[in-house]
C-alpha cells in the first residue's frame, strides 16, 4: 500500500503531512517530526502511528509501527517542481509570524499564521496556541496585490483578508460561520503581567538528570537563592498531560511564577520538562503514575548530591499531587505539598495507572 509524506523544513522546525492514496487520505496532519543524527522520526498520535528511518541522499529506509504491529517502509525522494503561487503583485512582505485575534462574540480566540516566500513559492503554517503549541500545514495560500486567501479544507477553514501596513484584516470562515479576524506582527499577549522578568536576584541553571531505572535523561531548571546554603528545595511536579517545566498553558507559566516567588524567599526550586516533552528524553504516551514517580524521585536523587541543598520536598499539582503522595509513602522526600490533587485513592502494589493523552 503506497504511503507518502510531504516534509518541509521551516525556521521553526519541521512539518509534514501524510497521504495514503488507496485510502483517499490526502494531506493528513502529522503530530510531530524530528530529525537527529541522520534519523527521521514521524508520529501521528491519534492513529497510534510511528515511523523511524535512516536518511540518505535519495531515500529513507525504515519501518513504521501501528497498533502493536511493525511494517517495513522505504520512502523515496520526489522534489516538487510546481510552485504554489507563480506570480506576486504583493503590496507588503508578509514573511514571518502573524499573531491573530478572532472575534467569536462570546470571547476573543487566538490564531497564528507563519508565512514564508521562497523561490516564488508561498507556504504557510497555522497554530491555535490555546489548543496546542504545534504548527500545522496550510493547504493553500494565495497573496496577490493586497489580498490574501488561506484555505485548510481538512478542517473546513478559510480566511480572506486585506494586507495593510499595520496588519491583516479579514473574515475567518469555518463550517459556514464567518467572524472578523485581525493579525498583527507582534503577539497580543506574549507577556503576562505576572510572568517574572530578568534580571533575577538568584542563580538559574539549566540542568539534566538521569532516570537510571528507565535509562533516559530529563531536562529542567534549578533556581538557587543567593548565598552558600544549604537551602530547602522544592521539586515541582506537573499535572496530567505532557507539560513543559513552566507548566505553560495559554501563555501562562504557573511553575515559573511559583519558582520565582519561592527562590526570592530563600527556597531552591527544580522544575523539569515531563518525559518525552520539550528537552526531556523518554516517552510520555502510555506512561503510568508509577513511571512518573520514578521521574520525580530521580530529581530528588539528583539534588541529594548538591552541597547547597538541604531538605528536599515535592510540590505536586493535580496528578502531580498524587505522585507526591506516592513518593511520601516510599519515604523518599522530606516533605510534600499538594496543589489541587486528584481525589484520594489507595495505592496497592501491582496497580498500574495508564495515561493516554
Amino acid at each position: 500500500m503506497p504511503l507518502n509524506f510531504e516534509i518541509t523544513r521551516t525556521e521553526i522546525g519541521y512539518n509534514a503531512t501524510m497521504q495514503s492514496p488507496q485510502q483517499s487520505v490526502s494531506r493528513y496532519p502529522v503530530s510531530s517530526v524530528s530529525f537527529n543524527d541522520g534519523t527521521l522520526r514521524i508520529e501521528i498520535a491519534n492513529l497510534d502511528f510511528t515511523f523511524t528511518g535512516t536518511v540518505d541522499a535519495q531515500k529513507i529506509d525504515g519501518s513504521f509501527k501501528q497498533f502493536g504491529q511493525t511494517y517495513e517502509l522505504i520512502l523515496e525522494r520526489e522534489m516538487s517542481e510546481e510552485p504554489v503561487v507563480r506570480e506576486f503583485g504583493i503590496a507588503y512582505d508578509i514573511s514571518g509570524i502573524w499573531y491573530g485575534q478572532v472575534d467569536l462574540k462570546i470571547r476573543i480566540a487566538k490564531l497564528n499564521f507563519y508565512f514564508k516566500v521562497s523561490d516564488g513559492k508561498l507556504t504557510a503554517l497555522m497554530q491555535s496556541p490555546e489548543e496546542s503549541e504545534r504548527w500545522g500545514p496550510v493547504s493553500s495560500v494565495k497573496y496577490i496585490g493586497n489580498q490574501i486567501e488561506v484555505e485548510i479544507p481538512e478542517i473546513n477553514l478559510s480566511f480572506d483578508g486585506i494586507v495593510k501596513e499595520d496588519g491583516i484584516y479579514g473574515m475567518l470562515t469555518q463550517r459556514g460561520i464567518s467572524v472578523p479576524a485581525i493579525f498583527k506582527r507582534e503577539d497580543f499577549s506574549s507577556i503576562r503581567p505576572q510572568t517574572p522578568q530578568p534580571p533575577f536576584p538568584y542563580e538559574s541553571k539549566e540542568i539534566t538528570f538521569s532516570n537510571t531505572e528507565q535509562d533516559f535523561d530529563l531536562a529542567g531548571t534549578l533556581t538557587l537563592p543567593a548565598g552558600d546554603g544549604p537551602f530547602t528545595a522544592v521539586i515541582l511536579v506537573s499535572g496530567s498531560g505532557p507539560q513543559d517545566r513552566d507548566e505553560t498553558i495559554s501563555g501562562h507559566k504557573p511553575f515559573l511564577v511559583i519558582a520565582d516567588h519561592l527562590t526570592r524567599n530563600g527556597i531552591a526550586v527544580l522544575r523539569y520538562d515531563d518525559r518525552g516533552t520539550a528537552f526531556s528524553g523518554g516517552v510520555y504516551r502510555g506512561a503510568s503514575l508509577e513511571d512518573f514517580l520514578t521521574d520525580a524521585e530521580s530529581a530528588i536523587n539528583h539534588l541529594r548530591s548538591n552541597s547547597k541543598i538541604g531538605k528536599i520536598g515535592i510540590a505536586g499539582h493535580s496528578e502531580g499531587g498524587a505522585i507526591a503522595l506516592m513518593s511520601a509513602a516510599n519515604h523518599v522526600p522530606d516533605f510534600i505539598i499538594t496543589l489541587l490533587p486528584d481525589p484520594v485513592f489507595t495505592v496497592k502494589k501491582g496497580w498500574r495507572f495508564s495515561v493516554q493523552p
